[in-house]
């Protein structure tokens, strides 16, 4: 039985998976540990390597372009470790960064899931915690993201660890029995906001959340999907754009009030009212009307 359980779901990104197992089989071989790949997108020659650099790395079979949330949901009912280590194939973990969020969380025993400090591949610090997703706090997100990047990293920046309302799914680590007393992710979220979902309902059930810059990894975003915003004239919503905002609905649908879930619909029809179609499609996704059953 492993100790710890490294999680990723690829999609044709083994170029990048090379260098975030390479990163983190020291630490694995060190615990004990094991780390399942998800295959969940087209053909990708280069996974074969990955899956014979060491004993340790395992394949997970599964349904193809499931989402994130189902793929690394059946990841963790078939790994063994205690602690889940959920990274993206574009994490590259500093030396020491996954077992400096290990040590965390051995020391606190009520702390259900740690992330570490993101840089991405120039060295500037990511924005990956936040508090609770909301109409205000999404707010003062787009401000902090609009300023300059000195400037950001001077009010974002920590050097103790703290409480906070999510960290990012990109790199997390999560009690088993945290993640377990809550179902896992919530398999109905396409793409975004499954993170702070499941962060939410850990700590609800009793647990805590923290963010931790005593471990820093690197996140290229070369591989992982980035939500562009494509709603201007001429332009064609991406699907990313749409998984985006089907998820955000849903997170406000199962967490955020009705005055807060009116408000954000107003500000989709205003923002992509040159999309009528996409539109259509987010704002009456089936999956919305079942939002309180979880």
């Amino acid at each position: 039985m492993a100790r710890i359980s490294a999680i990723t779901v690829n999609f044709g990104g083994s170029s990048f998976l090379q260098k975030a197992a390479a990163s983190l089989l020291p630490f694995l071989r060190e615990e004990e540990g094991e780390l399942l790949v998800y295959d969940n997108g087209p053909e990708d020659d280069g996974l074969p390597a990955v899956i014979e650099s060491s004993p340790l790395v395992r394949l997970v079979a599964g349904e193809r372009n499931a989402s994130f949330a189902q793929a690394n949901n059946v990841c963790a009912a078939q790994s063994t470790g205690g602690r889940l280590l959920f990274f993206n194939p574009d994490i590259r973990a500093e030396e020491g960064a996954a077992a400096a969020l290990l040590r965390f969380m051995e020391e606190n025993p009520r702390c259900g899931a740690v992330g570490p400090r993101l840089v991405d591949g120039e060295g500037a610090v990511e924005i990956s915690r936040a508090a609770d997703p909301g109409i205000l706090s999404e707010a003062a997100l787009r401000i902090l993201h609009s300023l300059p990047l000195f400037l950001r990293s001077l009010l974002w920046e920590r050097k103790a660890p703290l409480r906070t309302g999510w960290v990012s799914a990109a790199a997390m680590m999560v009690r088993r029995d945290a993640f377990e007393s809550v179902g896992g992710f919530d398999d109905r979220f396409p793409l975004y906001f499954e993170d702070a979902d499941l962060c939410a309902r850990i700590r609800s059930a009793g647990w805590s959340v923290w963010y931790s810059p005593l471990s820093t990894m690197v996140h290229s975003r070369g591989h992982a999907a980035r939500r562009e915003d494509r709603s201007g004239a001429g332009r064609r919503l991406s699907p990313v754009e749409v998984s985006y905002r089907k998820g955000q609905l849903l997170y406000y649908a199962k967490h955020r009030g009705p005055i807060e879930q009116a408000l954000l619909r107003a500000h989709l029809r205003r923002k992509l009212r040159r999309h009528p179609a996409a539109l259509a499609e987010i704002l009456h996704w089936p999956t919305l009307h079942k939002a309180t059953e979880r």
